[in-house]
Protein backbone atom coordinates (compact mmCIF):
# COMPACT_ATOMS: atom_id res chain seq x y z
CA UNK A 1 0.00 0.00 0.00
CA UNK A 2 2.89 2.57 0.95
CA UNK A 3 4.93 1.12 -2.53
CA UNK A 4 1.34 2.30 -4.43
CA UNK A 5 1.41 5.53 -2.73
CA UNK A 6 5.19 6.28 -3.07
CA UNK A 7 4.96 5.20 -7.43
CA UNK A 8 2.18 7.67 -7.34
CA UNK A 9 3.88 10.29 -5.87
CA UNK A 10 7.30 9.58 -7.98
CA UNK A 11 4.94 9.40 -11.49
CA UNK A 12 3.14 12.74 -10.31
CA UNK A 13 6.52 14.59 -9.65
CA UNK A 14 8.44 13.58 -12.79
CA UNK A 15 5.54 14.32 -14.94
CA UNK A 16 5.15 17.69 -13.44
CA UNK A 17 8.67 18.77 -13.70
CA UNK A 18 8.79 17.29 -17.70
CA UNK A 19 5.85 19.60 -18.00
CA UNK A 20 7.61 22.62 -16.44
CA UNK A 21 10.69 21.55 -18.67
CA UNK A 22 8.68 21.72 -21.98
CA UNK A 23 7.06 25.12 -20.65
CA UNK A 24 10.64 26.67 -20.08
CA UNK A 25 11.99 25.57 -23.46
CA UNK A 26 8.93 26.74 -25.49
CA UNK A 27 9.19 30.08 -23.33
CA UNK A 28 12.86 30.47 -24.10
CA UNK A 29 12.41 29.69 -27.87
CA UNK A 30 9.92 32.04 -28.19
CA UNK A 31 11.65 34.91 -26.58
CA UNK A 32 14.69 34.38 -28.83
CA UNK A 33 12.77 34.43 -31.66
CA UNK A 34 11.15 37.27 -30.45
CA UNK A 35 14.51 39.22 -29.87
CA UNK A 36 16.13 38.12 -33.13
CA UNK A 37 13.42 39.74 -34.88
CA UNK A 38 13.38 43.00 -33.25
CA UNK A 39 17.30 42.96 -33.67
CA UNK A 40 16.45 42.20 -37.13
CA UNK A 41 14.11 44.89 -37.61
CA UNK A 42 16.31 47.53 -35.63
CA UNK A 43 19.29 46.81 -37.73
CA UNK A 44 17.03 46.91 -40.85
CA UNK A 45 15.90 50.15 -39.96
CA UNK A 46 19.35 51.71 -39.30
CA UNK A 47 20.32 49.88 -42.80
CA UNK A 48 17.72 51.71 -44.71
CA UNK A 49 18.15 54.97 -42.43
CA UNK A 50 21.87 55.24 -43.29
CA UNK A 51 21.18 54.62 -47.24
CA UNK A 52 18.43 56.96 -47.69
CA UNK A 53 20.56 59.45 -45.94
CA UNK A 54 23.32 58.64 -48.05
CA UNK A 55 21.66 58.74 -51.02
CA UNK A 56 20.70 62.38 -50.10
CA UNK A 57 24.38 63.78 -49.76
CA UNK A 58 27.11 63.12 -52.43
CA UNK A 59 29.18 59.87 -53.51
CA UNK A 60 31.97 60.30 -50.86
CA UNK A 61 29.46 61.02 -48.16
CA UNK A 62 27.17 57.80 -49.01
CA UNK A 63 30.34 55.55 -49.49
CA UNK A 64 31.26 56.57 -45.84
CA UNK A 65 27.33 56.03 -44.63
CA UNK A 66 26.58 53.29 -46.18
CA UNK A 67 30.11 51.64 -44.77
CA UNK A 68 29.02 52.78 -41.68
CA UNK A 69 25.16 51.71 -41.74
CA UNK A 70 26.72 47.50 -42.50
CA UNK A 71 28.99 48.32 -39.37
CA UNK A 72 26.00 49.37 -37.22
CA UNK A 73 24.04 46.75 -38.84
CA UNK A 74 26.73 43.81 -38.44
CA UNK A 75 27.51 44.46 -34.37
CA UNK A 76 23.34 44.60 -33.98
CA UNK A 77 23.67 40.94 -35.34
CA UNK A 78 26.40 40.12 -33.59
CA UNK A 79 24.89 41.20 -30.53
CA UNK A 80 21.98 39.62 -30.79
CA UNK A 81 23.41 36.36 -31.96
CA UNK A 82 25.27 36.91 -28.52
CA UNK A 83 22.36 37.28 -26.53
CA UNK A 84 20.82 34.09 -28.60
CA UNK A 85 24.00 32.25 -27.31
CA UNK A 86 23.66 33.79 -23.73
CA UNK A 87 20.00 32.45 -23.41
CA UNK A 88 20.69 28.69 -25.04
CA UNK A 89 23.01 28.60 -22.33
CA UNK A 90 21.16 29.32 -19.56
CA UNK A 91 18.60 27.05 -20.89
CA UNK A 92 20.57 23.99 -21.13
CA UNK A 93 21.82 25.19 -17.60
CA UNK A 94 18.22 24.94 -16.54
CA UNK A 95 17.54 21.93 -18.26
CA UNK A 96 20.51 20.10 -16.85
CA UNK A 97 19.82 21.34 -13.38
CA UNK A 98 16.16 19.75 -13.60
CA UNK A 99 17.29 16.79 -14.85
CA UNK A 100 19.48 16.68 -12.05
CA UNK A 101 16.98 17.53 -10.05
CA UNK A 102 14.42 14.49 -11.23
CA UNK A 103 17.18 11.87 -11.51
CA UNK A 104 17.76 12.79 -7.63
CA UNK A 105 14.20 12.21 -6.42
CA UNK A 106 13.76 8.87 -8.28
CA UNK A 107 16.41 7.74 -6.67
CA UNK A 108 15.75 8.78 -2.98
CA UNK A 109 12.20 7.56 -3.92
CA UNK A 110 13.49 4.40 -5.21
CA UNK A 111 15.61 4.24 -2.21
CA UNK A 112 12.90 4.56 0.23
CA UNK A 113 10.52 2.63 -1.68
CA UNK A 114 12.80 -0.31 -1.18
CA UNK A 115 13.65 0.37 2.56
CA UNK A 116 9.98 0.30 3.38
CA UNK A 117 9.69 -3.34 1.33
CA UNK A 118 12.58 -4.62 3.93
CA UNK A 119 11.19 -3.22 6.63
CA UNK A 120 7.58 -4.70 5.90
CA UNK A 121 8.74 -7.82 4.94
CA UNK A 122 11.35 -8.42 8.15
CA UNK A 123 8.21 -7.17 10.34
CA UNK A 124 5.90 -9.80 8.71
CA UNK A 125 8.44 -12.52 9.31
CA UNK A 126 9.02 -11.54 12.62
CA UNK A 127 5.12 -11.62 13.44
CA UNK A 128 5.49 -15.25 11.85
CA UNK A 129 8.12 -16.26 13.68
CA UNK A 130 6.61 -15.36 17.00
CA UNK A 131 3.00 -16.28 15.97
CA UNK A 132 4.91 -20.01 15.68
CA UNK A 133 6.90 -20.18 19.12
CA UNK A 134 3.41 -18.99 20.40
CA UNK A 135 1.85 -21.97 18.96
CA UNK A 136 4.98 -24.29 19.92
CA UNK A 137 4.73 -22.56 24.00
CA UNK A 138 1.17 -23.55 24.07
CA UNK A 139 1.36 -26.80 22.73
CA UNK A 140 4.23 -27.37 25.42
CA UNK A 141 2.29 -26.31 28.43
CA UNK A 142 -0.70 -28.21 27.47
CA UNK A 143 1.61 -31.28 26.91
CA UNK A 144 3.05 -30.96 30.34
CA UNK A 145 -0.87 -29.83 31.72
CA UNK A 146 -1.65 -33.58 30.17
CA UNK A 147 1.60 -35.26 31.20
CA UNK A 148 1.01 -33.77 34.96
CA UNK A 149 -2.86 -34.64 34.88
CA UNK A 150 -2.29 -38.02 33.76
CA UNK A 151 0.57 -38.62 36.28
CA UNK A 152 -1.54 -37.75 38.92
Amino acid sequence: MYCTRVVVVVVVVVVVVVVVVIIVVVVVVVVVEHSSNSSSRISSRSNSSSSSSSSRSGSRSSSSSSSSGSCSGGGGSSSSSSNNIVVVVVVALAVVVLVVVVVIVVVVVVVVVVVVVVVVVVVEVVVVVVRVVVVVVVVMVVVVVIVVVVAI
